[in-house]
């Protein structure tokens, strides 16, 4: 008789685990945390480049970090769009945003200031967003298939 005890067990015990698992709902408070969390850090972001423009009015904005800080608004913006407008939008400014960083990186290379590394990060950081907005366009058609 022990021997059946220890595979009844852990049938048991599976069939147990499996019933749980299938009764455990999603909790919608985690979506709202998550919600808040995505608000609070667009915020945070939003200020950060309020931030750096006011510095760029005064003449003492660094390009490099106040670009940054419009990436990653947008990317945090592209995360908790809940549209497709929202999406596009957050894609095309950071296309906007990588194609001024690709000149600006082009500029200091031709003139022997700044080195290829930081140019060829510029154009695949650049790519990147291309190939993110190509595959939001692309979306719509194939489910139109």
């Amino acid at each position: 008789m022990t021997k059946f005890k220890l595979p009844a067990v852990g049938l048991l015990l599976l069939l147990t685990s499996l019933s749980l698992g299938y009764a455990i709902q999603p909790d919608p408070p985690a979506d709202e945390n998550l919600r808040k969390l995505q608000e609070e850090r667009i915020s945070v972001l939003t200020a950060l480049q309020n931030n750096f423009l006011a510095l760029e009015k005064r003449g003492l904005a660094d390009l490099d970090g106040m670009s940054k800080a419009t990436i990653r608004l947008e990317k945090a913006k592209y995360e908790a769009a809940t549209t497709d407008d929202q999406r596009l939008e957050a894609l095309r400014k950071l296309v906007q945003v990588n194609e001024l960083l690709v000149k600006r990186q082009e500029f200091i290379h031709e003139r022997g200031v700044g080195n290829s590394t930081d140019y060829l990060n510029a154009q695949a950081d650049l790519l990147d967003a291309r190939i993110e907005l190509e595959k939001f366009n692309q979306k719509p058609d194939e489910n139109s298939k």
